[in-house]
C-alpha cells in the first residue's frame, strides 16, 4: 500500500484498496504502519474522501482506519 499511496494517483491507490478488500487483506495492510505511514495515509483519505469518484471505498477505508488507530491518535509528538 505505501508504494500506492507514494504515487499520489488516486485511481492507482483505490484500485488497490478495492483488491485488498477483494482479497480481505485490508485490514492487514492498514494495521501495523508507522506513524509517517499512518500520516500519508490518512492526508490521503482527508484528500479524496469527498470525492464521488472514490466516496464509497475511502468512506470505509476512513472508518476501519478510525477504529484500528483510536487508541493512539494524539499519543505521538
Amino acid at each position: 500500500m505505501n508504494k500506492a499511496l507514494q504515487t499520489g494517483n488516486p485511481e492507482v491507490i483505490v484500485a488497490l484498496c478495492e483488491e485488498l478488500v477483494e482479497r480481505g487483506a485490508l485490514f492487514v495492510a492498514i494495521g501495523s504502519r508507522s506513524e509517517e505511514e499512518l500520516e500519508q495515509l490518512l492526508k490521503f483519505l482527508i484528500w479524496k474522501v469527498g470525492d464521488h469518484r472514490y466516496a464509497t471505498v475511502l468512506i470505509e477505508i476512513t472508518r476501519i482506519t478510525i477504529d484500528m488507530y483510536t487508541g493512539v491518535f494524539g499519543l505521538s509528538r
